[in-house]
C-alpha cells in the first residue's frame, strides 16, 4: 500500500489525537493534518557500514481533498527530493542511523510545495495548513524519546546556508516543537545540537 492511501485510511479509521500502528505505521491523525511513520519496532538500527546508511522518512499529509493540490505543486521543487517521492504529502522529515551512533541524526526537514497566488497550493490553503512543520517536528521528537532515544541534528540539516542555529522557519518550528514537549536542546560542538528530554 503507497504512503498517501494508508494517509487516507488513516482518515477514515483513526481516532483524532491519537498515536496508534495502523497497516505497519506509526499515525498521529490531528484536525489538519496526518502524520505518518514506520512503527516502532520497525526502525533500523544504527549501520556498521558508511556504504549504506539506513533512515526513515516521516511524513505528513493534508486532508484527502487537497492531495491533488499538493501533488501538483510538488513539481515546482527540487528534483530527486522527498517531494518526488511523496508528492501528495505537505511536507518531510528524514533520520539517518549513522555508524557508531547511538541515536537517530535529523538530515531533512523539507516543504515538498511552494505556495503562489495562482498556483494548485494557493497561500489561502498553505495558511489552512500552517503549523504542519511544528506537529511533524514534534511527533518526531516524541517518537525518538518514546524509543529511548535521543536526537541529533547539525544547524545546517535547518539551514544549508548557515552553520548557526536559528536562522530559518525550519529552526523556529524546531524550537516551538522542542518547547511543547516540554525538552532541550544543548549545543554539543560547532553546529551540532541534541534533543533531549528535560
Amino acid at each position: 500500500m503507497l504512503k498517501h492511501e494508508v494517509a487516507e485510511l488513516a482518515w477514515k479509521e483513526c481516532k483524532p489525537g491519537v498515536t496508534e500502528d495502523f497497516h505497519n505505521h506509526r499515525v498521529v491523525k490531528l484536525p489538519k493534518f496526518v502524520i505518518l511513520m514506520p512503527r516502532l519496532d520497525h526502525w533500523p538500527r544504527p549501520s556498521r557500514s558508511l556504504d549504506r546508511v539506513p533512515f526513515i522518512e516521516i511524513i505528513a499529509y493534508p486532508k484527502p481533498e487537497h492531495f491533488e493540490n499538493f501533488r501538483r505543486s510538488s513539481g515546482s521543487v527540487e528534483d530527486n527530493a522527498p517531494g518526488e517521492r511523496f508528492p501528495e504529502a505537505m511536507g518531510s522529515v528524514k533520520l539517518h542511523f549513522s555508524p557508531g551512533q547511538q541515536r537517530p541524526s535529523l538530515t531533512h526537514v523539507q516543504g515538498h510545495f511552494i505556495p503562489r497566488m495562482n498556483g494548485s497550493v494557493s497561500r489561502k490553503l498553505a495558511k489552512f495548513y500552517g503549523g504542519w512543520r511544528v506537529h511533524l517536528l514534534k511527533e518526531t521528537i516524541s517518537a525518538v524519546h518514546d524509543k529511548g532515544l535521543e536526537l541529533s541534528f547539525y544547524a545546517s540539516a535547518l539551514n544549508p546556508w548557515h552553520r548557526h542555529l536559528f536562522f530559518s522557519p525550519s529552526a523556529h518550528d524546531l524550537n516551538q516543537a522542542v518547547k511543547k514537549l516540554g525538552a532541550k536542546i544543548s549545543q554539543v560542538s560547532e553546529g551540532k545540537f541534541l534533543i533531549h528530554k528535560d
